[in-house]
């Protein structure tokens, strides 16, 4: 839960604008799901060049410019221009009244200066400013602005925002400033031509105007052309957002999905959330795709916490088998240890030789491939050291299975039993081994044991290849079998 909440903060941090700059650049916040609400009317250089600096011109000029919107059916105008005087503010108040909202750069309500009291009554004002950022670069508004604890000035966006049909509530959280395709400035229109009528009606139509200076370099953006964007983000359809418990149930699926597909997807998982979140973000979808990587790392840690135990515990926990019996090369060494100094390799002798020999017995578990293919090497190593078990409580009734015992292979255990008193002996003690070892039966799968048998005479073995022919031997004079039951 803690690290959800965590993740969950990494999300909101990025989602409230507290991000980079590399995510100012490369994940900028897009709303192509309509175009602009809002668009410009510039100071353009022919107007100026026309009619003088902006601070000069008459009221005539804008009431001229204000009419036309006005009747192109634009539905609520921005005047963004603070250095122009009372008496031009009053003439668009007169064309406009309560649809008309006034620029300040002042975040004390009380000093809005150059506005007529006529005018404070029967317009709106709003602060014309946007969250700084760094390079250049805006990505983050707010709908309010002030000192902390203290009364909220509503923004320039906000108002205008608000007269076009907006319910966004006024705070001081920080929102994103989308880019739009097309841009603000591809959708501007220049003044003089506003004041001619020489523009679309219908492009405007039902839309809001900004009245402000452009912007000659698109990298550098000028006020008016962040205050449009600002009232377009507004006015654009909300982000789809997953609450909180989905959010949840989603981290539990990814990080469930991870931990059963094992190995390295997990990885995979937390590579593709975050590229899942840059595609959805230009369509107004806000995944959680930070939070979802983490959980996804947190299923593959599990997976490699479960191996790591795992593997612990095989290194600690040993079968009955691994610590009664001695390993493959034990025997080899055992066997070679028969040999008398200077002897030579000898082949193993036929069964009726003398009395008080030593034999070698191989016993084939015949059902333990069966039970590690169907249940898995557990099962089957359980099946073996129910076998060993077995066998070694013959040993008080037959004491000739005081010799030691070794695992060649998975499936076959060899036993190097001394004194014994003959091929006859030898027989009996192998048909009593696949006795016993028959008796084994788990999850229906019988042992099946048969047992080879060679007799040992010294001088007999030097290196490992002459006792891996001797075992092949004793493999091949199979003396009994769980299936006849007899030797």
């Amino acid at each position: 839960m803690c690290l959800l909440r965590a993740c969950s903060w990494v999300d909101s941090a990025v989602w409230s604008g507290r991000t980079t700059r590399w995510l100012g650049t490369s994940l900028r916040p897009r709303q192509p799901r309509s175009a602009p609400q809002a668009f410009l009317v510039s100071v353009d250089p022919v107007a100026v060049a026309e009619y003088g600096p902006v601070e000069s011109w008459s009221p005539e000029i804008f009431r001229r410019a204000l009419t036309q919107l006005d009747q192109a059916g634009v539905r609520a105008v921005g005047l963004d221009l603070p250095q122009v005087g009372g008496d031009v503010q009053e003439a668009a108040a007169e064309v406009w009244g309560g649809r008309l909202v006034l620029a300040t750069r002042s975040q004390d309500p009380a000093l809005l200066p150059g506005v007529p009291a006529a005018v404070r009554a029967a317009v709106s004002r709003g602060l014309s400013t946007v969250n700084p950022g760094e390079a250049n670069l805006y990505y983050a508004f707010q709908t309010g602005y002030g000192a902390e604890n203290g009364p909220l000035l509503p923004s320039f966006a906000w108002q205008l925002a608000r007269l076009a049909g907006s319910q966004k509530p006024l705070n001081a959280a920080p929102r994103f400033l989308y880019h739009f395709s097309p841009s603000a400035l591809q959708g501007q229109l220049n003044f003089s031509d506003v004041l001619r009528g020489n523009f679309d009606w219908a492009a405007v139509q039902g839309r809001v105007a900004v009245i402000g200076a452009s912007s000659v370099d698109p990298d550098l953006p000028s006020s008016s052309v962040l205050q449009v964007r600002a009232v377009s983000s507004l006015l654009a359809p909300e982000n789809v957002m997953f609450s909180r418990p989905v959010v949840a149930l989603l981290a539990a699926l990814t990080a469930a999905l991870s931990l059963v597909l094992g190995g390295y997807w997990g990885f995979v998982l937390a590579l593709l959330m975050p590229l899942l979140l840059v595609r959805l973000w230009p369509l107004g979808i806000v995944f959680p795709g930070i939070t979802l990587a983490f959980t996804a790392l947190l299923g593959t840690g599990l997976v490699a916490l479960e191996y790591l135990l795992s593997q612990r515990g095989m290194r600690l926990r040993q079968t009955y088998s691994e610590q009664v019996l001695g390993s493959r090369v034990a025997l080899t060494r055992t066997l070679e240890g028969l040999t008398l100094p200077g002897g030579h390799p000898a082949p193993a002798e036929p069964l009726d030789g003398a009395r008080d020999e030593t034999y070698l017995f191989l016993v084939k578990l015949r059902g333990y491939r069966q039970l590690q293919q169907q249940f898995g090497q557990e099962w089957a190593e359980e099946a073996v050291d129910q076998a060993v078990l077995r066998l070694r409580d013959l040993q008080p009734s037959a004491y000739h299975l005081e010799g030691v015992g070794f695992r060649w292979e998975a499936d076959e255990l060899a036993f190097l039993i001394t004194s014994v008193a003959g091929s006859e002996e030898a027989q009996a003690i192998a048909q009593q081994l696949v006795i016993t070892a028959a008796e084994v039966v788990l999850r229906g799968v019988a042992l099946k044991p048969q047992v080879g048998l060679s007799r040992i005479v010294r001088p007999q073995l030097a290196g490992e290849s002459s006792v891996a022919a001797l075992i092949e031997q004793t493999r091949r004079n199979q003396v009994a079998s769980a299936d006849t039951g007899k030797a």
